[in-house]
This record gives structure tokens, sequence and C-alpha cells, in this order.
């Protein structure tokens, strides 16, 4: 009589593809994959609107940032020319929302790379989150609070 102390190779190799079918219908489902893509559009907002103060701060003219809460998007350009730098629709879940008086439709940079006036707008996310990216007038920093 022998004792059998190990797994094969192939018992495992059933375990793991077993596991990983179980992963693969359950990863999704868990929206972890959608939770991840709106915080890099977040994160990619914000690094837009510091690029924009910082161009406005290097280049010693005025950008500003349109807001379009119909499309779902926004749109980065230079304020004299009407061009655009860069044009983003949210695709993830995010919406731009009218919350209270906070929605600003139209955030211009000036070349000391403070806000011509104050601005705030709300972003919201699939859960219901919703956060405030404003943008500060004496420094043009760009701040994201939950708003609850």
């Amino acid at each position: 009589m022998t004792s059998r102390g190990a797994y094969t190779l192939i018992e495992i190799l059933i375990v793991l593809a077993l596991l990983s079918i179980f992963m693969a219908i359950a990863i999704p489902s868990l929206g972890i994959i959608n939770n991840f893509k709106e915080k890099q559009e977040l994160n990619e907002l914000k690094r837009d609107l510091i690029f924009l103060r910082n161009k406005a701060i290097t280049e010693n003219c005025y950008y500003e940032v349109n807001i379009d809460l119909k499309k779902n998007s926004y749109r980065l350009g230079i304020t004299q020319h009407q061009s655009s730098i860069k044009s983003k629709v949210f695709e993830s879940g995010l919406k731009f929302i009218k919350h209270g008086e906070t929605t600003a439709d139209l955030l211009r940079f000036s070349p000391s790379g403070s806000p011509s006036k104050a601005g705030s707008f709300v972003v919201e996310k699939r859960n219901g989150d919703r956060y405030k990216f404003s943008i500060a007038v004496t420094s043009g920093k760009v701040n994201i609070i939950l708003v609850k």
C-alpha cells in the first residue's frame, strides 16, 4: 500500500483554471473596473487643469476651460483664438452636474496662473459620490473635495 502525499500537476492546473473562470465572472460584476476608470478620469481632469494653469503662466496668455453639461465634456483652449488644445468626453460614468451655485461653465486662467474669477464645478460618480473641483482665486490651486 502506498500513501499519496502530494497533488499532481494536472490537479493543480484544473483548480487554477476553475479559479480563473470564477474570477473572470466575479470581477466585472463587482464594479472594480468602472471605479478604477472613474478615478483615472478624475485624476486626468485635475492634471488638465494644472497643465492649463501652468501653460498660461509659461506662455503669458489667457487659457480657458469650457465645460459642456449637455455633452458631459470639457475643452481646453486659448481664450483669444478659440482653438482647442484638448477635448474630453467622460465615458466611464462620471458626469458634470449642477449643484447649487457651484457649477461654472467657463474657467479662465490669467498669465499669473490665477483664475479670472473663483471657479468651481461638481462631478458625480456612478455610485452617487460628488466631487467638487475648486480653483483658488489667489493661487490657482486646484482642490478636490468630496461633497456629501
